[in-house]
């Protein structure tokens, strides 16, 4: 983006070039990875964990746990998101 537009900041020349953030370009690609995955047929989708069993019923249930995060680029990484 500074190359195309040289001098604007780089919130400016998103909305200039009507393209969206790399934040949710990642995010978006994270969504539709993790979507593909959970379909059976899917190559990566026996790296998912077992589905946990959950009694309870709560509005934004997990189907899978969430392993402990010790670094926050681990936590933010498409991995974890994912599950």
């Amino acid at each position: 983006m500074r190359i195309i537009f040289c001098g604007m900041r780089y919130s400016d020349a998103i909305v200039t070039a009507r393209i969206p953030t790399l934040a949710d370009r990642r995010e978006s690609l994270c969504r539709s990875l993790s979507a593909r995955m959970q379909q059976t047929n899917h190559k990566l989708h026996h790296l998912l964990p077992s589905p946990g069993a959950c009694n309870y019923s709560f509005c934004n249930a997990r189907a899978y746990g969430v392993p402990r995060c010790k670094t926050n680029r681990f936590k933010n990484s498409c991995a974890i998101w994912t599950v």
